[in-house]
């Protein structure tokens, strides 16, 4: 997801030095990008799959945002979330984590593979009534 490939144990050391309250959601989803990076990413039918099954969760009960919030600190802390930077979000599901950037930088850009997600990203930008952020469908392959 977005910018960080992989975040190194430096960072984590950094993270909780701020005392960040999420620190331990921050290093599941480390844990959880470094097992599965050797393994083959699934299909575009696949995440077209998963963005009709995540819809429907979503709308079904309320979410909590531990990996959004501590994505966003972690940004801030870096100061990468300025008033006039852009950010591009590669692979970017549905959308959130783009929209939550639109809200602090002047411009993002979402890609992702899955037609489904992109229409879902696009929906939630309208209903948070962005004008900033941009979606579109990419493979990345060519």
């Amino acid at each position: 997801m977005l910018m960080y490939e992989r975040i190194k144990m430096k960072d984590i050391k950094f993270l909780e030095n701020k005392k960040l309250a999420n620190i331990k959601e921050l290093e599941h989803f480390i844990n959880l990008l470094e097992k599965t990076s050797s393994k083959k990413a699934p299909n575009k039918d696949v995440w077209n799959k998963r963005a009709d099954i995540w819809k429907d969760q979503d709308s079904k009960r309320q979410k909590d945002n531990y990996r959004l919030k501590s994505t966003l600190a972690y940004m801030k802390d870096l100061n990468l979330l300025q008033e006039d930077y852009s950010i591009v979000d590669v692979g970017c599901g549905q959308g959130k984590f783009a929209c939550e950037f639109a809200k602090k930088v002047h411009k993002v850009v979402g890609f992702d593979l899955a037609e489904n997600m992109i229409d879902q990203a696009r929906d939630y930008a309208k209903k948070e009534k962005l004008s900033n952020v941009d979606f579109k469908v990419c493979d990345f392959k060519n």
